[in-house]
């Protein structure tokens, strides 16, 4: 199940046809059809989602490339399960 889709991203298919009579709850990724697809339709998705982590470290070591430009490589994450 994919929870946290992008707002303004999610697009349903019924068989194939964009469909635009549902809702979505974007916190938790549900779809509630305004009318039941009728049995056998085959019903597909698009979208963009957000996946929640965290740094996996204390530590960040930064970079002073230049006056006012830093950077960082390798910066750990760790995805965050709910």
């Amino acid at each position: 199940m994919i929870k946290k889709p992008v707002h303004g991203t999610v697009k349903i298919y019924l068989n194939g046809k964009e469909e635009s009579e549902y809702s979505v709850n974007y916190s938790t990724g549900e779809i509630t059809f305004m009318k039941p697809p009728v049995k056998d339709v085959i019903i597909t998705a698009s979208f963009e989602f957000d996946v929640p982590v965290r740094f996996d470290t204390d530590y960040l070591n930064a970079s002073i490339d230049d006056y006012g430009s830093n950077s960082w490589n390798n910066i750990p994450l760790v995805e965050v399960k709910f």
